[in-house]
């Protein structure tokens, strides 16, 4: 789906009035904050390389934003001579690895560390082919997010940088633009420098800790400063590290991950409590759930402890409505806004529960873009209602298709729409099939491929043959067997939360017959 083309003359004030423009279009789709910068970082930073280092300037760009399930693609093309060096770029090799060493590259690294995938694609001028960089961002970014203080920006960003990879990171070069992230952003932890221009980084624990509505993250400190008194004073404050400079990547990585491991003990009992709760919203007692006329035989596995999934069950007039909710983070935040979210779910249900599936997500994503306490919840569902009859009627918000097992073949139902709470006035289609006694319908989460699923791919081909090799002669599906078999696959510790529902018929029994009848 095509959310926004361009064509501007190749100079550096149209790159900036692309850049503007791209900003308001971001902001009417409520893409959140930090989406939004990076991507006008990235147009903004290749513009320029375009404008003032091309060989040949170009003397147009054309700039498209796409949305394939969850994946932003952003594609800027030119008609200028081929930008070799974009092939060479990595990482690792344009962003040195001591920070403190003179920069060479950086801006094209940059771009590197703000996206998920790049690739570049030389064009032919005589052929009227024009260049094309292929950048892709994940819009459910799941990584723990650091917010990175320095008031140096080579060094904040080469920072970001040696974290991009495992974190999600934020950056701020000054106290006030920290402090309002700080405040108005889900962050799992705070590096920071010492030494501000407006201040020291002690400014940072003070507002965390005064702010009654959120958990403080933890902070780890950088300082040039060795006194051990001060590093005294520092842990004393409740910061969680103090690291000196120069600081090497490795034992950066290794600070926040411990940090983030500690932090996420200390919080392991509210996360239960959570958890709890959003398990009661959402239907979680045991793993089979019985609705008139269907079975759903559900399994899932965690990557943290409480999970970002959620089966939620309520009755309509003539149907059963189930919802299957994959939310995106992690934590005491991201589990107090499912719970929030789920018991939103279940009350717009109960105030429209005539409205069919694909309706009854429109009516949620009016309430969750006029309420500002659902302002960057990200998260994926999948709508089912099902009548005694066999019949369902499905509509999805960015969710993984449904696949359906019929005559002992898998196919994958084309059932989609976009993200939940993405724009104003979002329609969403319903798409309606008929349940055979035989066939199952299997509703799932992308953590069961999170490199292909989230981003629109097909079911695996390790997930299809398990799931048609535990599917039995009378029709039904051997799920413990099939758990191993996922198990095997992803591991007992999956890199993210997963839910697979195996949904099927089933009829009435008849009733038995009376002694003596």
């Amino acid at each position: 789906m095509n959310l926004y083309s361009e064509t501007r003359d190749a100079t550096l004030e149209e790159v900036s009035i692309m850049r503007r423009g791209l900003r308001r279009r971001m902001n009417n789709l409520a893409i959140t904050d930090d989406v939004a910068d990076d991507l006008q970082l990235v147009l903004a930073e290749w513009g320029a390389n375009l404008v003032s280092h091309a060989g040949t300037r170009p003397t147009s760009i054309d700039l498209s934003l796409d949305m394939t399930g969850a994946l932003l693609t952003m594609t800027i093309a030119d008609n200028g001579s081929p930008y070799a060096e974009i092939t060479n770029v990595s990482p690792e090799a344009a962003i040195h690895e001591d920070p403190f060493c003179e920069e060479s590259g950086r801006g094209l690294g940059l771009i590197v560390g703000m996206v998920d995938g790049l690739a570049y694609h030389s064009g032919c001028a005589d052929l009227g082919q024009k260049n094309r960089l292929v950048l892709q961002r994940q819009l459910l970014d799941r990584r723990p997010t650091v917010l990175v203080v320095d008031d140096d920006t080579a060094l904040a960003n080469t920072y970001a940088a040696f974290l991009g990879k495992d974190y999600k990171t934020i950056v701020a070069t000054k106290l006030q633009t920290a402090l309002k992230h700080a405040k108005s952003s889900p962050v799992d932890l705070i590096l920071t420098d010492y030494h501000l221009d407006e201040g020291t980084g002690e400014g940072i624990i003070k507002i965390i800790e005064e702010d009654a509505g959120k958990i403080p993250a933890p902070v780890i400190m950088i300082t040039g400063d060795t006194d051990p008194a001060l590093k005294i004073r520092l842990e004393d404050l409740g910061i969680e590290s103090v690291l000196n400079k120069p600081v090497a990547p490795v034992d950066l990585k290794r600070a926040v991950r411990h940090s983030l491991r500690r932090s996420m003990r200390a919080r392991t009992g509210l996360l239960r409590h959570f958890e709890a709760v959003s398990h009661e919203l959402g239907s979680s007692k045991g793993n089979e759930v019985h609705i008139p006329g269907f079975l759903l035989d559900r399994k899932g596995g965690s990557a943290d402890v409480g999970t970002g999934d959620a089966l939620v069950v309520c009755a309509g007039d003539g149907f059963e409505r189930v919802v299957l909710v994959d939310m995106v983070g992690h934590g005491i935040v991201a589990q107090a806004c499912g719970v929030a979210f789920l018991a939103m779910l279940r009350t717009v249900h109960t105030l429209n529960r005539n409205l069919d599936a694909g309706t009854y997500l429109e009516k949620v994503n009016e309430v969750l873009l006029g309420d500002i306490n659902f302002s960057g919840l990200l998260c994926t569902l999948i709508v089912l209602d099902c009548f005694e009859n066999g019949e369902m009627r499905i509509a999805s918000a960015g969710h993984v298709e449904p696949a359906l097992i019929k005559n002992g073949k898998l196919e994958q139902l084309p059932v989609s729409g976009g993200l939940i709470a993405l724009m104003p006035n979002q329609e969403f289609e319903t798409t309606t099939i008929k349940l055979g006694l035989e066939d199952h319908l299997i509703l799932m989460t992308d953590g069961l491929d999170p490199a292909g699923l989230a981003h629109g791919a097909s079911v695996p081909a390790w997930l299809e043959k398990a799931l048609l090799k535990r599917h039995q002669k009378d029709g039904t599906i051997a799920t413990e067997h099939l758990q191993e078999d996922i198990i095997a696959e992803l591991g007992p510790e999956p890199e993210d939360d997963w839910t697979l529902i195996c949904v099927r018929r089933q009829p009435e029994s008849e009733p038995e017959s009376e002694e003596g009848a």
